[in-house]
């Protein structure tokens, strides 16, 4: 029998202007470790996202999705449900 995992989101990400990826609990979390490093916050709505359970890095609007088609539910909403972008406060 073969079993499919759904790919998730596992983390908040943050990316910076030179490319790099900043990873965190909460987008918070990545925030403050960009500015420890002397690095700069990419701007635009591409910059934050999430790493998923393959290692890609996702934009709020994906995540939702995958978190939705994965079947697992919000801990951040009342009825479990996932908005139009995903929120670090959905994940734990």
């Amino acid at each position: 029998m073969q079993v499919t995992i759904n790919e998730i989101c596992v983390c908040a990400a943050v990316k910076c202007t030179d490319g790099t990826i900043i990873r965190g609990h909460r987008h918070n979390d990545c925030f403050v470790a960009i500015r420890t490093r002397n690095k700069e916050i990419m701007r635009g709505s591409d910059a934050q996202g999430f790493i998923t359970s393959t290692g890609r890095f996702v934009g709020r609007a994906e995540g939702a999705k995958l978190m939705s088609d994965s079947g697992l539910k919000s801990v951040w909403s009342r009825d479990g449900s996932y908005g139009a972008v995903l929120c670090s406060e959905d994940l734990y």
